[in-house]
């Protein structure tokens, strides 16, 4: 064997001395118990063996042995076992260094694609409340139309009650009374109808227990009836008091054939103080 060879190799290190008697060799091979022994094991541990053998002897052929052949064969063959175990390790060192990026990317894909699932049931349900809401803002908006339109008409009618009280005639006011009182029981029941058809509407988002890829839930609408009625105050019909108008129209009748006036002056007015003073009037004179 070359210097070259050699030094390939490991030098090994081998038991030369005795484990009982550390300052002696083994030096002999006891063949009845198969063990390697030093020359002071011989008298205490083998005296009665037939064939202990200096090591030289035991040796002399070992090179060319079964022993030698099997027991480097069953190194070799150990050491393909582990070759193959330590590259199976490698492979899955570098296996399992690859798979994560892998998975990960895998996962991030499956990220991606919950969130697009996600995103497109949000979609739907945007699409959904802004439907709803819509539906329900066009009805509203359509009823407070309604409801300013008749609130205009009613305030228009009770202000010009309230003008005719303060600035026109009764015969005006009368007529104008009875003008509105047509229409009026028509409001009435409508504002009645309102007050009980409109209702208030609420939006509610309704979670599924149990999320999958086909919905999250749904938009809800509750309705529940506004919290007031309408109670119409009683109404009192104007009451013509016909016999006392008649009354008045023939005294003024007769105070004018009895005062002799038909021709100088026609009588527009009456009245009567507090002592019994009757005043009697026109447009120009005031007769006593």
């Amino acid at each position: 064997m070359d210097l070259e060879s050699i030094i390939k190799y490991k030098i090994p290190n081998f038991k030369k001395f005795c484990e009982l008697h550390e300052d002696v060799s083994l030096d002999f091979y006891c063949t009845q118990h198969d063990t390697i022994c030093c020359r002071k094991c011989i008298p205490s541990k083998h005296h009665s063996c037939k064939d202990v053998l200096p090591l030289e002897v035991a040796s002399e052929h070992i090179k060319k042995s079964s022993l030698f052949d099997d027991t480097f064969r069953e190194w070799q063959n150990i050491a393909k076992t582990l070759d193959h175990l330590r590259k199976d390790r490698n492979d899955n060192i570098n296996q399992l260094e690859k798979s994560e990026s892998a998975i990960s990317e895998e996962v991030n894909n499956l990220k991606n694609h919950l969130i697009k699932q996600i995103n497109t049931l949000v979609e739907k349900l945007k699409i959904d409340l802004s439907n709803c809401k819509k539906k329900n803002l066009d009805q509203l908006r359509k009823e407070s139309s309604e409801i300013s339109e008749l609130h205009d008409s009613v305030q228009e009618r009770g202000q010009e009650l309230e003008f005719l009280k303060d600035h026109g005639s009764n015969n005006q006011l009368y007529l104008k009374l009875r003008e509105q009182g047509e229409g009026f029981q028509n409001i009435v029941k409508r504002v009645q109808e309102m007050t009980i058809s409109y209702k208030r509407v609420y939006l509610k988002f309704e979670k599924r227990a149990d999320i999958d890829h086909r919905s999250m839930g749904s938009i809800s609408e509750f309705k529940e009836a506004v919290d007031f009625l309408y109670r119409p105050a009683k109404l009192q019909k104007a009451q013509v008091q016909s016999k006392r108008v008649e009354a008045i129209l023939t005294l003024k009748k007769e105070i004018t054939n009895q005062l002799n006036l038909c021709n100088k002056l026609d009588i527009t007015g009456l009245a009567v103080t507090a002592d019994y003073t009757l005043f009697l009037c026109n447009n120009q004179h005031g007769v006593r």
